[in-house]
């Protein structure tokens, strides 16, 4: 048996505050060649695409605004997404220009954004962007490095505070 038998993909039986996984995210530098590619072998349509500018984001604690154009497809449940950098400092444009193509992260739908950070950074994991969300209001996004123990980064996306802090306050 190993020791991550029986255990969800939240992690919230072993008290990690990080959520359900929804998402797996890979840097490329060409969304049409990916789009062409998905229909042709895969037989799959995008569920979006976009470019958008993360204004006011932080990338390794200093003040960026990234741009990056993103084609989505949804998988039942889990979303993949295909991020090609633009302009700007970013994790995705550092990831390509070091690593070439592949797995940039996998991404946790937190409950609280407070509690998922705090256990990550207490974890050791520096992190390396963060951000308001493109859903708006106060869900917020950010990656951690993961990469030298897991090969990716840790992406959570979540409310800045959980209903229950809300309230507290």
């Amino acid at each position: 048996m190993s020791s991550g038998e029986g255990t969800t993909a939240s992690g919230a039986d072993r008290g990690v505050p990080l959520g359900a996984l929804d998402q797996v995210g890979i840097v490329v530098a060409d969304l049409d060649r990916v789009e062409r590619a998905m229909a042709h072998l895969l037989g799959i349509a995008p569920s979006g695409r976009v470019a958008h500018r993360y204004k006011g984001a932080r990338v390794h604690g200093e003040p960026a605004d990234p741009e990056v154009e993103i084609l989505t497809f949804d998988l039942g449940g889990i979303e993949l997404e295909f991020l090609c950098p633009g302009e700007g400092k970013s994790t995705w444009r550092e990831w390509l220009e070091t690593r070439g193509e592949g797995i940039h992260h996998l991404r946790w739908q937190t409950p609280s954004q407070q509690a998922a950070l705090a256990h990550l950074e207490e974890s050791g994991l520096e992190r390396t962007q963060e951000g308001g969300s493109m859903r708006g209001g106060d869900v917020r996004f950010a990656y951690h490095d993961a990469t030298v123990d897991l090969g990716f980064f840790i992406e959570t996306l979540g409310p800045a505070l959980a209903e229950t802090e809300r309230e507290a306050r």
